[in-house]
């Protein structure tokens, strides 16, 4: 008789639970329905990219070089909170100077630019333009859409927002394919493939290692994609620190061989003495400028290797993979 009491007991409890959790399923379910229909906005996630250990902010705000002209591109005409800030990052809300009128849609995404003009006095291979430099500021989505204005939240920030940042469809880039770290060879011959320069380093920067990004003067008119390898290189005994004591300790035509009296023609920071007639020799070094006069070509001297992340009419960006020594503003590059 307790089994049964028991089972008679446990039967209505269960079901008044089961109750309940749908009711309050139910009311969730409710109020998230009302939530999307009232159009809250909600930051939505970053995606995900899969891009060979580049980096999201690095293939989104890396900035290139831009050939068409800005014309009828919307911009961000103000914000919610203008009066409390000057720039805008994630999570805050803009108008754009565009509505249903212009056809723009609620949950549209934009990406910001903001154009820089045109980059003058640059060492560069290619005459004529380069197009118009291009910062990547981010990314928003539009939440509310009238006539002539529309109201968005920026849901991605490179770098702060500002008014008269245009606006332009979400780059749909390649993502370069991951590469296995392959042998960097610091002596390698030249390929015979297009070449061109380091023309400027994001964030206006002069020397640059490993995980910075450049941007080169070869591009889509040489037959540059995404994930090709450029070597960056230059000639050797140039765009490093000029050793200009080069000759340590010429020869002293008089004097004692000592230090006070740079080394004469003994000392072991001398080079070899010059031989006047065979197997007779002076008391005078040769130079270097004489043993480098006389040398044959050398191998150019390669400074590091970059991988091409964005491709533009004349120009790339490019994220720099391996650096043997500091990378300088004019270097010269070379496509794998």
């Amino acid at each position: 008789m307790r089994r049964n009491v028991f089972f008679t007991g446990a039967v209505p409890a269960l079901a008044l639970g089961l109750t309940i959790f749908l009711s309050f399923a139910t009311q969730c379910f409710a109020q998230g329905q009302s939530q999307k229909q009232s159009g809250t906005p909600v930051i939505s996630a970053p995606a995900r990219v899969e891009d060979a250990g580049i980096g999201r902010d690095n293939l989104q705000c890396a900035g290139y070089f831009r050939m068409p002209q800005f014309k009828g591109l919307p911009q961000i005409v103000g914000a919610e909170q203008e009066q409390e800030k000057t720039i805008f990052a994630t999570g805050d809300f803009v108008y754009i100077d565009a509505g249903s009128a212009a056809g723009v849609r609620e949950g549209q995404e934009f990406h910001i630019i903001r154009p820089r003009g045109e980059i003058d006095h640059i060492r560069r291979s290619k005459k004529g333009s380069l197009g118009v430099f291009v910062e990547e500021v981010g990314q928003l989505q539009v939440v509310r859409v009238k006539e002539a204005v529309s109201v968005a939240q920026v849901t991605f920030a490179c770098q702060g927002a500002l008014p008269g940042d245009l606006l332009t469809g979400v780059p749909d880039r390649v993502t370069p394919k991951p590469i296995a770290d392959s042998s960097f060879d610091r002596f390698s011959d030249p390929t015979g493939k297009p070449t061109g320069r380091v023309i400027m380093a994001h964030e206006g920067r002069e020397m640059v290692a490993t995980g910075d990004l450049i941007y080169i003067d070869i591009g889509d008119e040489d037959k540059v994609v995404p994930g090709d390898l450029v070597t960056i290189y230059r000639k050797v005994g140039t765009g490093n620190l000029d050793v200009k004591t080069y000759d340590l300790a010429p020869g002293a035509s008089v004097g004692f061989a000592s230090e006070q009296y740079r080394g004469g023609g003994l000392s072991i920071d001398a080079k070899r003495a010059k031989e006047a007639e065979p197997g007779m020799y002076r008391r005078e070094p040769v130079t270097a400028a004489e043993i480098k006069a006389k040398r044959p070509a050398l191998p150019r001297k390669v400074v590091g290797e970059a991988m091409v992340i964005n491709v533009q009419v004349r120009t790339a960006t490019a994220i720099i993979r391996h650096a043997a020594q500091e990378i300088h503003t004019g270097d010269f590059v070379e496509l794998r």
